[in-house]
């Protein structure tokens, strides 16, 4: 139930919400949190409870105000791609398919599994990948492969095959001009 409050409130933007209009030394009934949101506030206390419960986010001892912890907010709230958060998603979208593979199990069941169930796995996939490796292919990743003056130099060919959209060999041909 945690991952799936967690994606809610991502793309719900309660995260958000809950940041504008809290902080510890103000924190916010359901009601602040709901009207900020624009959403119903029996569902919004739902899901702050799920989210004390989890201990992503802070409630008072009466249990009616609630808040993030300020060096939580960056990784819980905005539109940059979240690492955690897109993780979560895809336990959604595995546990979509859960059934259907199942099903594969049984003698008598299907030969596979129609891929229209994956649809959103690839942007997710990506988005993953993205958060995760823009900040760190050129100055993590490049040093260890041993081929930095290489790609400095030029004269190589880099090849990225079926994985993802494209911005691991984008962001390499940003940083190496030189190489193909």
């Amino acid at each position: 139930m945690l991952s799936i409050g967690l994606v809610m409130g991502h793309k719900l933007q309660l995260f958000d919400a809950l940041a504008a209009v809290s902080s510890e030394n103000e924190p916010a009934t359901c009601t602040m949190v709901a009207e900020k949101a624009d959403m119903r506030e029996r569902y919004v206390r739902e899901w702050l409870c799920l989210m004390v419960c989890g201990k992503i986010i802070e409630v008072d001892e009466n249990g009616e105000k609630f808040w993030i912890r300020e060096e939580r907010i960056g990784d819980l709230c905005g539109d940059e791609p979240n690492t955690l958060l897109d993780i979560q998603q895809s336990v959604l979208m595995f546990a979509n398919a859960y059934p259907a593979v199942i099903e594969l199990f049984r003698k008598d069941g299907p030969l596979g599994i129609d891929n229209k169930m994956f649809d959103e796995f690839d942007k997710t996939m990506a988005s993953v990948l993205e958060a995760a490796d823009k900040k760190n292919i050129v100055s993590k990743f490049v040093p260890v492969t041993g081929m930095q003056n290489k790609l400095e130099e030029g004269g190589i060919h880099v090849l990225h095959v079926g994985c993802g959209r494209g911005m691991h060999i984008a962001e390499l041909g940003t940083f190496f001009i030189y190489t193909v």
